[in-house]
């Protein structure tokens, strides 16, 4: 929520904003999360180094090291299991073991299920050839894309600005007395949000 309150511009249009906005978050997530797989070898190959070292004699130094190095490596492996969770689209497991394998096999299994194997043509016959199948495959993720230059998105409307005393309070929780206030003044022709004509 910090890094969004951050990088969002009540100056700009809508349009720009989201770029902007849409850039900076990938580059936080790029410095926050970093790559797990990356992360994850460099530490094991760290602490194997470590322990190949003291098969030499015993160093205070390198043995406080290993331990620091196998509490960020759990933490690694704990990024990663929530990774394969949500790649995989599956209900955290109860044990919440470190089965990353499992979760793996489930995302090679979805992206194995969505794919197109079969189309049905204009005169309803089903079509099975990996050729046609490309062809009408890639007319339609062709369909809607422009050709040369791409522009920024501009908008034709024009979106009200939001009022300085409403804008710094819009993630704030309503009170119980707000809500009873709210609730209570609502007439036979009103409903939340709007008012009847």
């Amino acid at each position: 929520m910090k890094t969004v309150r951050q990088n969002w511009n009540y100056e700009e249009s809508l349009d720009n904003t989201l770029t902007t906005l849409s850039s900076n978050l990938s580059r936080w997530n790029k410095k926050v999360f970093g790559h797990v797989g990356k992360m994850k070898r460099r530490l094991i190959n760290r602490i194997g180094g470590i322990q190949r070292a003291q098969e030499n004699g015993k160093n205070h130094f390198l043995e406080k090291l290993e331990r620091q190095l196998h509490k960020e490596l759990a933490d690694i492996l704990d990024r990663e299991e929530i990774l394969w969770l949500q790649k995989s689209r599956k209900k955290w497991i109860t044990q919440r073991d470190r089965n990353t394998r499992y979760y793996h096999t489930r995302t090679i299994i979805y992206k194995r299920k969505n794919k197109i194997l079969k189309l049905r043509n204009n005169e309803g016959t089903w079509v099975e050839d990996q050729e046609e199948l490309a062809l009408a495959i890639n007319f339609f993720t062709h369909l809607y894309q422009e050709q040369g230059d791409t522009t920024q998105l501009q908008s034709s409307r024009s979106y009200p600005m939001i009022q300085e005393d409403v804008k710094w309070n819009v993630d704030v929780m309503p009170t119980m007395e707000r809500l009873k206030m709210l609730s209570l003044g609502l007439g036979s022709s009103k409903h939340l949000g709007w008012m009847a004509s």
